[in-house]
């Protein structure tokens, strides 16, 4: 503890070597101030207050004032006319009776009037001192950027080997030079202002892109208003010759002179190649024909004739009788109009008849020849036989006929099955508690009570029932499950507890592993119970076959993902490597009285829960079936 102080306030201030301490003395705690609340340094020495009820206190780095309402410093230095940083060492300091403070130290003493301290307003000018490239200076000289000095330089341009420079600048404050600030800024790159001190008074830029950037800096005593608008450079980086604009124009216009030198050529080849043309489709083994721009003057191979049995018979109509069957004449004519028209190519698919009066299928395409120009010279085609192809399809449509068929037969028959396996453990336990409601009231003198107990068992199992309905109504309407935060602990227990009813399975032993008594899900209740009731009646009957003491073990917990995970684990035999793969299909089961129904149900009830459900086997004996749901705090993180 270097000094101690009392305020007009009655709060005790304690200047120490970790900084300046405020007791509190309702509480009897220390508030701790240090240079990270801006004291400028770290040991305070003696402390004074003013008239204003600030406090004034030396430090091993200069003076501050602290403003305890505010909870500010403001420090002053040897820029401020101190006669060095360190003022600490004896704890002297004074006030006097006419409001001056004197403090001393290890680096002498001063002396001022508080009241009139005040924060210099003084903008020093700031200038460009010296511009370098690859750390060089540059001068005003042939072949520089610069034509005059960089103090009198307003703009630069530099090539693209040229982005790689450095600015000086400098503010013309004397007084205390060390203590000016300085900040800049290069539009057109940067998006804030750099801000540094008096020992960095230049800015560094490298593999600048080709662009036109305006350079700013401006400058400011130690706590003065910056200079503005400060100096200012505009600077331009040209780009490589290559990719200049007019480089480019030449090359775009080289591009399409080469182009049109090339399709010229081609028509000429065409022109060429087209008397040989003519001459090879009169002996090719084909249906080809030519026509002219209007369609007129059409020509057929020799194979088109033999096919029609006449020359006489026309492919596209020019006043010559068709060869095309009724059916499909309007529209193959309305085609071959429009390709006219238009010059699109011409494809059409219709029947033709033979020399003998039977029709085949014919694929038919025309393309147009042009000249440079763009002009239609000549219609070239070729008729392809397609009638297999046809045939084929009409077979494959039959098939598709005959397999939707199958498959609403099949779904008929699994969504029965569906309906059954659902309702069918509620139906069991309603059976059951009839039953032994019959027995409890058969006795002399009947037992009421036990007879009311399986009533309430009936009326839960109805209601089950009842929700198992709702739901099977809701999917098939496509409803949206109506989805509430559960505890997974109390469903899984829940669960057991009616299959448990079951006399056969109420004697297998379960042993639980919960995380947490408490991990929620977002499900619907009765849906997410009925996988739970499917997967746990599956594990009991599956340990039943196996010479093994049964043990069926749950495991709950929470996942890293904010997702809750339960394992039920048997002893049973496990699954064959054919079942782990497809054992959640529809109408696959491994009992050998199963439906094959309920894993496939469950996986669907699971996924419409954005859930998982998937099985394995454990490494040494019996499956492992794991159901993944999400918490409600997933759900909201992921809306």
């Amino acid at each position: 503890m270097n000094s101690v102080h009392v305020d007009r306030m009655g709060t005790m201030w304690v200047g120490t070597q970790d900084g300046l301490n405020k007791l509190d003395r309702r509480t009897g705690t220390f508030t701790t101030y240090t240079q990270r609340d801006g004291l400028p340094g770290h040991a305070v020495s003696c402390i004074l207050e003013d008239g204003r009820g600030d406090l004034w206190m030396s430090t091993n780095d200069g003076v501050a004032r602290f403003d305890p309402q505010r909870k500010t410093f403001q420090d002053y230095s040897t820029a401020d006319g101190l006669p060095g940083p360190d003022l600490t060492g004896w704890g002297a300091c004074h006030k006097s009776s006419t409001g001056e403070m004197f403090f001393g130290g290890f680096s002498g003493a001063t002396a001022f009037f508080p009241d009139k301290v005040t924060a210099s307003m003084y903008t020093p000018p700031i200038v460009l001192t010296d511009f370098r490239l690859f750390g060089t200076g540059v001068a005003p000289e042939t072949g520089s950027p610069l034509e005059k000095t960089i103090n009198f330089t307003n703009a630069v341009t530099l090539s693209h080997k040229q982005n790689i420079f450095s600015i000086e600048f400098s503010a013309l404050s004397y007084f205390n030079p060390a203590t000016n600030r300085y900040r800049y800024m290069l539009e057109g790159l940067d998006q804030h202002w750099n801000e540094v001190g008096g020992d960095q008074r230049f800015a560094s830029y490298t593999t600048l892109p080709v662009g036109i950037y305006t350079f700013r800096v401006q400058g400011a005593t130690s706590r003065g208003p910056w200079t503005e608008p400060g100096a200012q450079l505009r600077i331009e980086v040209l780009p490589p010759w290559w990719a200049t604009w007019w480089f480019r124009t030449l090359c775009i216009a080289l591009s399409v002179a080469l182009l049109a030198g090339l399709y010229r050529l081609r028509i000429q080849h065409l022109r060429r190649e087209e008397e040989h043309l003519r001459e090879v489709v009169e002996t090719i083994p084909a249906m080809a024909f030519t026509a002219g721009p209007d369609g007129s003057h059409e020509f057929a191979s020799r194979r088109w004739m033999e096919f029609t049995g006449s020359a006489e018979k026309a492919i596209l109509g020019f006043g010559r009788t068709l060869a095309v069957h009724p059916d499909d004449l309007e529209p193959h004519l309305t085609k071959w109009r429009a390709s006219l028209k238009t010059g699109v190519p011409f494809e059409n698919e219709a029947r033709h008849c033979d020399s003998r009066g039977v029709y085949r299928w014919f694929l038919v395409r025309a393309l147009p020849l042009r000249d440079q120009h763009g002009t239609i010279l000549k219609w070239y085609g070729i008729l392809t036989d397609i009638e297999d192809r046809k045939s084929a399809e009409e077979r494959l449509q039959e098939l598709r006929t005959k397999m939707s068929q199958t498959s609403r037969t099949s779904m008929g028959t699994e969504i029965s099955a569906s309906i059954a396996h659902e309702i069918n453990q509620p139906l069991t336990s309603i059976l059951s508690n009839a039953q032994a409601c019959s027995r409890w009231l058969g006795l002399a003198p009947p037992n009421v009570d036990e007879a009311a107990t399986s009533v309430g068992r009936i009326v839960r199992d109805a209601r089950a029932t009842d929700s198992v309905m709702r739901n099977i109504y809701s999917l098939f309407k496509r409803q949206p499950i109506l989805k509430a935060s559960c505890n997974m602990v109390d469903l899984v227990q829940d669960a057991v507890s009616l299959i448990k009813e079951d006399v056969n399975r109420r004697f297998i032993p379960i042993e639980y592993d919960y995380q947490e008594p408490v991990l929620m899900v977002l499900v619907e209740r009765f849906q997410i119970q009925q996988v739970i009731m499917n997967l746990v009646g599956n594990a009991i009957e599956a340990m039943q076959v196996s010479e093994r003491p049964p043990l069926l073990r749950i495991h709950v917990r929470q996942t890293t993902d904010h997702q809750v995970l339960t394992e039920f684990i048997d002893n049973g035999c496990g699954l064959s490597v054919h079942d782990v793969d497809n054992i959640f299909d529809a109408f696959v089961t491994t009992k050998k009285n199963g439906m094959g129904i309920g894993l496939a149900i469950s996986r669907s009830i699971v996924e419409g829960h954005d859930g998982r459900l998937w099985a394995e086997n454990n490494p040494d004996f019996g499956a492992r079936f794991s159901l993944l749901l999400s918490s409600p705090d997933r759900t909201i993180a992921s809306d």
